[in-house]
């Protein structure tokens, strides 16, 4: 008999309060679901756990804070980078949700207002993760044309932050980038190697699924 299997990334968690026995989940054998991935996750994370334990779910259920949801609770959705009492403000709210019960930090740098961050942002934020043991989860700027300058950034998060970083549904997308994993695997492989704990999931088909406004300029959707 397997143990059963944790699905490192989901978005299922808000339709887990519809449908609380998640019976396609556990007919597959998964018994624990990580939610709150690519920077969005229920805020505040105290009010959606309270929620979950008074429904009850079938599988377990592991959160990680959004970074897009923290900006924009902060931000909003403008195309700047953040002032010094911004990213304080951030990083409280980062602090809260991991005292609350968050697993760690995810971030969806392709995506509004996350994309209008820098890096030191999501150190600075992930540096409070790290402090409480957590792990990073991103979804990363780019898996196309940029792929391997993302990567980087995703690896050094990780060193500077010293924390678990986890690359979401790798993959190289485009005619252009094909083959170019192995490239970003050899990134990785190097990264382990001096002691930064990078890890990359995939998923086990030829296809791609995400939200028709990562074809317009991120400036476009500003406001």
């Amino acid at each position: 008999v397997a143990p059963g299997f944790i699905d490192m990334h989901t978005h299922s968690e808000r339709k887990s309060l519809d449908f609380p026995y998640v019976e396609n989940y556990l007919q597959q054998g998964v018994t624990t679901m990580v939610g709150g991935n690519c920077g969005s996750s229920p805020y505040p994370i105290s009010s959606f756990i309270k929620e979950t334990q008074s429904k009850g779910i079938g599988p377990n259920l592991a959160l990680l804070v959004g970074h897009n949801t923290v900006r924009k609770e902060i931000m909003g959705s403008e195309n700047r980078l953040a002032t010094k009492s911004e990213l304080e403000k951030m990083q409280l709210l980062i602090e809260s949700a991991m005292d609350d019960g968050a697993f760690g930090m995810s971030t969806g740098l392709k995506y509004i207002p996350g994309a209008y961050s820098n890096t030191e942002e999501v150190v600075a934020l992930a540096s409070i993760v790290s402090q409480h043991g957590g792990i990073y989860s991103t979804h990363m700027r780019e898996e196309g044309i940029g792929l391997l300058k993302s990567t980087e950034e995703a690896i050094n998060i990780g060193r500077e932050s010293k924390l678990p970083v986890n690359i979401s549904h790798h993959k190289a997308v485009g005619k252009s980038m094909w083959g170019n994993s192995i490239n970003t695997l050899n990134m990785i492989d190097k990264a382990r190697e001096d002691g930064i704990d990078v890890t990359a999931d995939q998923y086990p088909y030829t296809a791609t699924s995400t939200v028709l406004t990562v074809v317009f300029p991120a400036w476009s959707l500003a406001g």
